[in-house]
């Protein structure tokens, strides 16, 4: 069984699990889950192998356009030629908060490079900005993203996005992984040695 087929089947199980947890929030979409493969005793000797056999890769970016809190405006095809990151997620989710220090630490690596962080949630700017005075995240936030989640069906959280120079898509992860970090990282690389 791949990585992918184990996922599906945990989304499946914990999607009832995740309307109980989050009825009593403020959440307006109780399809939204958190995961993380923590529990899952998932291990792999070659993640490289795996990041390189996903299902989920070749795939072209749908074309969006987007306002991030800083008023800036991006829009996929004009970020042809860079290397494009998103990180979906939203300040209520845990395991969207946990990997956030070592998120940014890749921001700061390619930050002189021709790559693009984007960190897209459904949440208004007024909650985004309560969470960013208690916590930092460098990536460019975008709120009020609900059109481009809904068209990349993003109903897991956090997911992890790149999407290469010529918009295809380069590497999809869903949920909390332990190598999430070193798969960017990887991908990055490979992409900006991509003419």
């Amino acid at each position: 069984m791949n990585l992918i087929s184990i996922l599906k089947i945990l989304i499946f199980i914990l999607n009832p699990i995740s309307a109980i947890i989050f009825q009593n929030t403020e959440i307006k979409t109780p399809k939204k889950i958190c995961i993380s493969k923590k529990n899952l005793n998932i291990k792999s000797n070659n993640i490289y192998k795996l990041i390189e056999k996903s299902e989920l890769q070749r795939a072209i970016a749908k074309d969006f356009t987007i306002v991030d809190m800083k008023n800036k405006s991006y829009n996929l095809n004009d970020l042809k030629g860079k290397v494009v990151v998103i990180n979906f997620w939203y300040t209520r989710c845990t395991p969207c908060i946990i990997k956030l220090d070592e998120l940014n630490k890749i921001a700061d690596k390619y930050s002189n490079k021709n790559v693009v962080f984007l960190a897209m949630t459904f949440e208004n700017p007024k909650a985004v900005k309560k969470f960013l005075s208690r916590k930092k995240f460098k990536y460019n936030i975008v709120p009020n993203a609900q059109k481009v989640i809904d068209d990349y069906e993003i109903n897991v959280y956090p997911t992890n996005l790149i999407i290469g120079k010529n918009s295809v898509i380069a590497l999809s992860k869903r949920g909390l992984e332990p190598n999430i970090i070193k798969e960017l990282d990887y991908t990055i690389e490979k992409l900006l040695k991509q003419d």
